[in-house]
């Protein structure tokens, strides 16, 4: 849903008349940059999950049982 907000926003943004109204302009620009910087939190939480769940199936399929605890409590 914040994905396509944000297309929507960066649609609206290349707009030539966006500036016609400087307030209405302000408010989505910080709309815009609020939800980049959301998403952007999101995916670089999910690859780190996606590294860590790499860690572990490794090293199960290892069976060091040692490694996929210490992956498990980081």
């Amino acid at each position: 849903m914040a994905i396509l907000r944000l297309e929507e926003l960066e649609a609206l943004s290349a707009s030539p008349d966006l500036w016609n109204d400087p307030d209405k302009a302000q408010k989505l620009m910080r709309e815009k940059n609020r939800l980049e910087a959301q998403i952007n939190e999101v995916r670089k939480i999910e690859n780190g999950l996606k590294d860590q769940i790499g860690l572990i199936e490794m090293a199960e399929s290892e069976g060091e049982e040692s490694l996929v605890t210490e992956a498990v409590s980081a």
